[in-house]
């Protein structure tokens, strides 16, 4: 299966395992629009401030995970794509600060 369309949303139900193993791939073709790091910031900071909704150069793209219906509550596991010392880097992120099932949690700790 694949797909190309921005935004698209394929839901995924019934699974009746605790784990299910996904295999996914995503093709970037314009690497001239990733946002420039200047310098080294620790990547947990850099996925807190980014989050899965700010827009950036390229990104961020990934996956809903734990979604109910409706996308009300939803763990976020996306990635960005920065230039950094002249190379790609992809940063891999999750925001669970939309999945409250645990909301004793500390919001802060809560994007990874």
């Amino acid at each position: 299966m694949k797909y190309s369309l921005y935004n698209l949303i394929i839901y995924i139900n019934q699974f009746f395992f605790p784990q299910a193993d996904v295999e996914i791939s995503f093709e970037v073709n314009d690497f001239g629009k990733a946002e420039l790091l200047d310098k080294w910031i620790d990547p947990q900071i850099l996925c807190s401030q980014k989050g899965a909704s700010v827009k950036g150069g390229v990104g961020p793209f990934g996956l809903h995970v734990f979604a109910s219906k409706g996308l009300k509550e939803y763990t976020a596991v996306f990635f960005r794509i920065f230039r950094y010392q002249h190379k790609n880097l992809v940063l891999m992120c999750s925001d669970q600060s939309r999945f409250n099932i645990f909301p004793y949690v500390p919001l802060i700790s809560k994007q990874t």
